[in-house]
């Protein structure tokens, strides 16, 4: 179940269908908003595993430049979201979506990537996922709170924030959370990494630009099968460019689904979650896979040193987001 209705208040069991539908929703989200969006982040009570939640899922969405905000009011808006304004610092920019007429079914917030909002976000996420006193107590706050404010969202709302407060005081300052260059620059460089395959829409494929993002000596494993395919960087490249150029297969395309990197010194290391979706000898194909991508510092910044994935099967269930 997803939808509530505007200015009340209804806290239900967690639903495992929530964490599905969040990603479609990241997904729509991210093909209406293009570049203008850096990464799109299931959060809030719906994301928490085994956490009762209001039935909305809450979606942040990191952007860079604020001049691209028209731009991105003018996308999200033509594509069935319905711009509700800026809330400022209690939320950002909300776009939401109804299933009927005063029914929500999703906030998606508009926040500075680099931001403390963006920050607060995730961390109050992932401290409710791993920590299992704060995630009770928050529970039966909100339970209570429901009860007291099932008609005044506002209430309800305003009456969780020393909470919260007081919560993420507990971890990290979200100053020390905001995305570092580095961390910024991996971003980007993974972003070109998945676009360099796509040809939907008539878009030329630029498979060679993969042999700028590696180093030369990177390495690609391809783990689906047994015994595992080790390429090098050419030896992965030639024969998708072939694949990708040749009409054999279209409309194919690449997106990151979910991501957590880490990054020490001069070495980092991501783990996504991704879907490729295409048409292969007439066929269209739709599956989810996963993906590690190491990374060096190098003179001329960060580079790809290797990347091996795996993909969806009968027996392998990959999880619609990362830990």
């Amino acid at each position: 179940m997803i939808g509530l209705r505007r200015h009340t208040v209804e806290v239900v069991e967690y639903e495992a269908a929530w964490a599905s539908l969040a990603v479609d929703a990241c997904r729509e989200a991210r093909a209406l908003a293009g570049d203008i969006i850096v990464d799109l982040q299931h959060v809030g009570c719906t994301a928490v595993p085994g956490l009762a939640a209001k039935p909305i899922l809450d979606i942040a969405a990191g952007f860079i430049s604020v001049e691209a905000m028209p731009e991105l009011i003018q996308r999200w808006t033509a594509g069935g979201f319905i711009y509700r304004g800026d809330n400022g610092g209690e939320g950002g920019h909300l776009f939401v979506t109804e299933s009927a007429p005063g029914i929500r079914t999703v906030h998606l917030h508009a926040v500075r990537y680099s931001g403390s909002q963006w920050c607060n976000y995730l961390a109050f996420r992932d401290l409710l996922r791993n920590n299992a006193v704060i995630r009770e107590k928050y529970a039966d706050l909100k339970q209570e709170l429901a009860r007291n404010f099932g008609q005044d969202r506002a209430s309800y709302t305003k009456s969780k924030r020393t909470f919260i407060v007081e919560a993420l005081r507990g971890v990290v300052a979200c100053m020390g959370n905001r995305p570092s260059d580095d961390q910024l620059e991996i971003d980007r460089l993974v972003k070109a990494f998945f676009a360099a395959f796509t040809n939907k829409n008539g878009v030329e494929p630029s498979v060679r630009r993969i042999y700028e993002l590696f180093i030369p000596e990177g390495v690609v494993v391809k783990a689906v099968g047994q015994p595992p395919e080790v390429y090098s960087v050419r030896g992965f490249v030639e024969p998708r460019e072939q694949l990708l150029s040749s009409g054999a297969l279209t409309e194919f395309e690449e997106v990151e689904l979910a991501a957590r990197t880490h990054i020490v010194g001069n070495i980092a290391q991501r783990y996504c979650v991704y879907q490729k979706t295409g048409v292969h000898g007439g066929q269209r194909f739709e599956t989810k896979g996963a993906k590690v991508l190491q990374f060096v510092r190098t003179p001329d910044g960060w580079r790809l040193s290797a990347v091996a994935w795996d993909d969806e099967r009968e027996g392998l269930l990959i999880p619609d987001e990362v830990g």
